[in-house]
């Protein structure tokens, strides 16, 4: 196969681009003693390569939620960024869209001294709140993911459009 120039880069697809996304794979809730609980939220990469995020927290089915989604990022973290401090997860909210339960998630991913927003979004199906609000924050992410580029074995987020 022939090495790809510079100029060449230029011209790849994002189909080609598009780096293996993150694909939900469960949310495990462990309700411990009063009102503390533990989420985990695992993910996978490659198959086989799973990456788990971890939240203990106690508080009311809200803040399960948020903790769900917390976890998610973190296993996004693991499964995807060299350093952890580069995604940054902001806020959550269940809304109605449609007369549907929702949850939409924002997050922040710092790159190279700038921060790109990045926000999800899942509906809540069969009352599984805390598997929605993992599904937005990957909802959020993947897209993102479109527009990485491997560069020396880490990571560089560039914008889907522009070119490479």
């Amino acid at each position: 196969m022939k090495k790809k120039s510079a100029r060449d880069l230029e011209y790849i697809s994002l189909e080609e681009r598009i780096q293996p996304r993150l694909k939900y794979v469960g949310v495990d809730l462990e309700l411990l003693s009063g009102d503390r609980f533990i989420v985990r939220v695992q993910l996978e990469r490659k198959a086989g390569e799973i990456h788990t995020g971890q939240v203990e927290s106690k508080g009311s089915e809200i803040e399960r939620i948020r903790s769900a989604a917390i976890a998610a990022a973190k296993g996004v973290r693991t499964g995807i960024l060299v350093d952890a401090a580069n995604l940054q997860f902001l806020d959550i909210s269940t809304i109605r869209v449609f007369d549907t339960p929702a949850i939409a998630v924002s997050l922040a991913a710092h790159v190279e001294g700038e921060i790109q927003s990045l926000v999800g979004f899942c509906v809540v199906e069969e009352e599984l709140p805390a598997r929605a609000a993992a599904l937005a924050v990957l909802n959020a992410v993947n897209r993102f993911l479109g527009a990485v580029k491997v560069s020396g074995g880490a990571f560089k987020w560039t914008h889907p459009l522009r070119k490479m």
